[in-house]
């Protein structure tokens, strides 16, 4: 995965960089102790160690859900618009 990611980031156009690399979590991940992070937090630290800027999207979910807002459509597991809009915030900022 290492040579994967950087890989992505030698691809991009100088003018595209720095990268971005977005941690999505899965729905069973919005409530804590569902999942551990055995799998998210090593992608995190994969990512920021071979140079991509990393938007780590689930606190941001969680807090949503908190709110009241659905990250993701109930037994179904797709995202709904507030999670592809929360995707894009981190590049609208570029």
């Amino acid at each position: 995965m290492r040579d994967s990611l950087t890989q992505i980031r030698e691809l991009a156009p100088p003018s595209a960089r720095p990268s971005l690399a977005a941690v999505f979590p899965h729905h069973g991940q919005m409530q804590p102790g569902i999942l551990d992070r055995t799998y998210r937090d090593p992608l995190v630290a994969l990512t920021r160690e071979v140079g991509l800027v990393t938007v780590d999207l689930l606190p941001a979910f969680r807090a949503s859900a908190a709110r009241g807002e659905n990250a993701f459509i109930p037994f179904d597991g797709h995202r709904t618009s507030w999670a592809s809009a929360s995707l894009a915030r981190p590049w609208r900022s570029r």
